[in-house]
């Protein structure tokens, strides 16, 4: 029997079946994400429109308060994966602790800022007067849970750095199950449980990530890979620098990533007419293609995990070979995705979109997105590669530029100075993604993304 957290076969070698080993497990992890964001929506849907409200300001509360931890995942894969590949399992050791003790420290802080301002983050975000007292109980449930999501992505970070991608599966299967559970339990009183309405639902986030975090820390354990113990303090005067050379770019990107999202939301409401259809069919017409996006997500973080290893190594053709594979796989993936999603979108858009001009305005936007989710995965794939190798500013300079500098001046002239609506920058979007994708494609080939990798020695060992 295959322990739960084992490392898959042909790890090293980046073969076509390691990176298949290594791919599988991460879909289905990103589809467990997928089923707790669908849960809530679906409860809180049922239980009403103040609920509805709260939890879009949740998603919006959570990312700022998980900036920190994103980035600090971001430069633990690569340190981690770079580390095992130079044969340091000492020094990967002593950086699994120390990250997870940095997320354990920033979940903290973030939940202690989050508790002493909290009526200034409502105000900030905005929230109207009625739905404030509602949106103060909702939110501050959810500060009780900002801990252990730290704790549950540093955990997956860690597993997915030393290659052992299963473990976070079983977490975040976990806390699908207990998420779904009990948001039909607390949220809506089934089986015998009390009616707890919108704090059922913070209540059951809470619970299921904390039981997602438990398991992780257990596997862990379980694997022997905190049996280091706490790293010296000399060893951390040296350790931070690297980390948070990785780490920083990462954070900034996706900055970066959610600013041109929140004001290309901005560009579609000021459409003639309000944009009300045009938003909901983006939001629609996201969530169908977002299926396209978990596989892309997984091969990039594939990727990044057999660069670093390669890299670690002083395998600098294996790594550009490892790159070109995934690249590759991911590119015959995806384009056959995107043909069979539209090939299905009448079907799809029958069971989703039920209104006949939301509808239609999201199938022309899928009809230019799934043209773009090729160029997309394929981005995040060189994105993945180039951040095992630690060269985290190319991404970051790369997104920065196409989603500031390309999506968002051609949407507001193709939507509206050229008055081609919605179409127009359903356009715009399909450009800044090939953009993208030729810009990290320059970077791939052209530039010495590889020479950023850490050095078997001098350095924190």
């Amino acid at each position: 029997m295959v322990p739960l957290d084992a490392a898959p076969r042909g790890l090293s070698s980046g073969s076509v079946r390691g990176i298949l080993a290594l791919a599988w497990p991460q879909v289905l992890t990103l589809g467990a994400q997928f089923l707790v964001a669908a849960t809530d929506v679906v409860v809180a849907g049922r239980i009403g429109g103040e609920v509805q409200a709260c939890l879009g300001l949740v998603s919006v509360s959570v990312f700022c308060f998980l900036v920190v931890v994103t980035a600090l995942c971001g430069g633990a894969v690569p340190i981690l994966s770079q580390s095992l590949g130079a044969g340091l399992r000492r020094r990967a050791g002593r950086y699994a602790v120390f990250v997870l003790l940095l997320a354990l420290g920033a979940g903290l802080a973030s939940a202690l800022a989050f508790s002493l301002f909290r009526g200034a983050f409502l105000a900030l975000l905005q929230v109207p007067q009625d739905l404030a007292p509602v949106a103060g109980r909702f939110l501050g449930a959810y500060l009780y849970a900002l801990p252990f999501y730290h704790l549950l992505l540093a955990g997956n970070a860690v597993f997915q750095g030393f290659g052992r991608v299963r473990a976070p599966l079983w977490s975040m299967g976990l806390v699908a199950a207990c998420n779904a559970v009990l948001d039909f339990g607390l949220g809506l009183g089934l089986w015998g449980l009390p009616r707890w309405g919108g704090q059922g639902l913070a209540w059951a986030t809470v619970a299921s990530v904390g039981a997602g975090a438990g398991l992780n820390l257990w596997l862990l354990c379980r694997a022997g890979l905190l049996r280091g113990g706490l790293p010296p303090r000399a060893w951390v005067r040296r350790a931070w620098r690297p980390l948070a050379r990785y780490a920083w770019p990462v954070g900034l990107a996706q900055v970066l990533w959610q600013g041109s999202h929140l004001a290309l939301f901005a560009i579609l409401a000021a459409l003639p007419g309000g944009g009300v259809d045009v938003l909901a069919a983006f939001a629609a017409g996201m969530r169908i293609e977002g299926v396209l996006s978990m596989p892309a997500f997984a091969l990039g973080l594939t990727a990044s995990i057999l660069v670093g290893r390669a890299l670690g190594a002083r395998r600098r053709t294996q790594a550009m070979a490892v790159a070109l594979r995934v690249l590759a796989l991911g590119g015959v993936v995806l384009g056959l995705g995107a043909l069979a999603l539209w090939g299905l979108r009448g079907p799809i858009l029958a069971a989703a979109v039920p209104a006949a001009a939301v509808r239609a305005h999201c199938e022309t936007y899928l009809a230019y997105a799934l043209w773009a989710a090729p160029f997309a995965g394929a981005a995040a794939i060189m994105a993945g590669a180039m951040t095992g190798a630690g060269a985290t500013r190319h991404v970051m300079f790369a997104q920065g530029l196409t989603g500031w500098l390309v999506k968002l001046p051609l949407a507001w002239l193709l939507g509206h100075a050229a008055s081609g609506g919605a179409p127009g920058i359903w356009a715009a979007l399909l450009a800044a993604q090939v953009c993208h994708f030729l810009l990290l494609l320059f970077a791939l080939l052209r530039l010495d993304w590889r020479g950023r990798a850490l050095r078997p020695g001098p350095g924190p060992g």
